[in-house]
């Protein structure tokens, strides 16, 4: 069986390289966004993700990226990358995460208003608590 392995760019660290399926998706989120009626035909686009990954030994990956392109003469298109991993001697309870995934989608940001739907989203993605 192949090993299903990514590359994630953290920030203010090396990146890592992780398999897919020891670090399991917890919560997830992503948006499009394009100018015009069919993306193929756009000039300029945006999306992006933020994800939250957590292995069994307790560590927790929350990364993003950002993407926008245009096709407009002086205009350039940009990747921006950002991430965090809480390790087992972090501080893991929720309100830590939760504050780990706006601090990424922050640092992400591309200047447009969907990463602060994108982090509201993902954090609704989280496992919910029993109470």
């Amino acid at each position: 069986m192949k090993t299903a392995t990514i590359t994630i760019k953290l920030t203010n660290a090396r990146p890592v390289t992780i398999d897919k399926n020891d670090w399991p998706v917890c919560a997830s989120a992503c948006y499009s966004w394009f100018d015009g009626e069919f993306e193929c035909q756009a000039n300029r686009t945006r999306d992006g993700f933020l994800e939250v990954r957590t292995h069994e030994d307790g560590r927790i990956l929350i990364f993003a990226r950002a993407n926008t392109s245009s096709n407009w003469r002086g205009e350039g298109d940009t990747h921006s990358h950002a991430g965090i991993i809480l390790g087992v001697a972090d501080d893991r309870s929720d309100d830590s995460v939760i504050q780990s995934i706006l601090t990424v989608a922050i640092d992400c940001a591309d200047g447009s208003a969907e990463w602060e739907h994108l982090a509201a989203d993902c954090i609704a993605d989280l496992p919910a608590e029993v109470i």
